[in-house]
């Protein structure tokens, strides 16, 4: 249930996904107790993250998606040497 909904709301808004955006996708809670942002049940929402790889930002939250308060990163671009 939580996969075809994912994928409902990623392709209805194709083109205009922002981390802002995500924020609200991930706190969904259609179809509960079997939706994105899960309360209870086997399976429970326990952190969220997102990652915008043009920019290397994340922003994770602790917690339900619907309650958290999301902390931006900047992350390091990764650099291998021999």
């Amino acid at each position: 249930i939580r996969y075809n909904r994912d994928m409902r709301l990623l392709e209805e808004n194709y083109g205009k996904l922002t981390p802002d955006l995500f924020k609200t996708l991930l706190a969904d809670h259609a179809g509960y107790p079997k939706s994105i942002c899960a309360h209870e049940g086997e399976s429970v929402t326990v952190f969220s993250i997102i990652i915008q790889l043009e920019s290397l930002r994340a922003w994770i939250g602790r917690g339900f998606p619907c309650q958290t308060e999301y902390v931006e990163y900047q992350l390091e671009p990764y650099a291998v040497s021999f």
